[in-house]
């Protein structure tokens, strides 16, 4: 049931869409600036909103429709986790191999008086720590990954074009639609040829 419940909670936000009104009612201007003000996308902090909801890069992606930034989201993941795990497996072998060299030479064997029949261990040097530390820089280069391929100012675009045609979906115009609207008196004033009074053009 908890998992059903957060995956609703994470589905919601992606699934709402401006459904229009009920049959035969029309929906008032503060209904619709309503709907929008829980539809729309803002930024909260460092995260993306929708509603009462979080939305993450995933869902924020899916919902612009830019599926090549989901693809490269999921690149960026995968490189993550194979350059982190590479990187541990790289560290654990190193400090495994370090310690174990160290156990050999610091045996009976490599001791002044060496019991019979005991070969001296060889000696790695500081190799083994080393290729330990190129692991663990690895782990720490992969986890310090940006794995969002968008910069903040292109997320914030992204989010101002999705709620600019979210408000024309839903028959909303702001204030630069509603300025494009206004009455426009074309420049050219021609006589109509009878009585030569000008003639306005008009653009709406």
């Amino acid at each position: 049931m908890i998992a059903a419940l957060a995956t609703g909670l994470v589905a919601r936000p992606a699934a709402a869409q401006w459904a229009g009104p009920p049959a035969g009612a029309a929906p008032t201007r503060e209904q619709q600036e309503q709907w929008f003000a829980q539809q729309s996308l803002r930024i909260d902090g460092s995260r993306v909103m929708r509603g009462p909801y979080r939305v993450y890069p995933s869902t924020l992606y899916s919902l612009v429709g830019r599926s090549d930034l989901n693809e490269a989201l999921q690149t960026r993941r995968l490189t993550k986790v194979i350059v982190v795990a590479s990187g541990g497996l790289v560290l654990a072998a190193g400090m495994v191999w370090g310690l174990a060299a160290a156990a050999r030479e610091t045996s009976s064997c490599n001791s002044p008086y060496p019991p019979p029949n005991c070969s001296p261990a060889k000696s790695y040097g500081p190799f083994p720590w080393i290729v330990a530390g190129l692991g663990g820089t690895a782990m720490i280069v992969g986890l310090l990954l940006p794995t969002d391929p968008v910069s903040d100012d292109e997320k914030e675009q992204l989010i101002r074009d999705y709620n600019q045609r979210l408000r024309a979906g839903m028959g909303l115009a702001g204030a630069v639609e509603a300025a494009r609207r206004t009455v426009r008196v074309s420049a050219s004033l021609p006589l109509d040829g009878r009585s030569g009074l000008l003639v306005a053009g008009f653009t709406f």
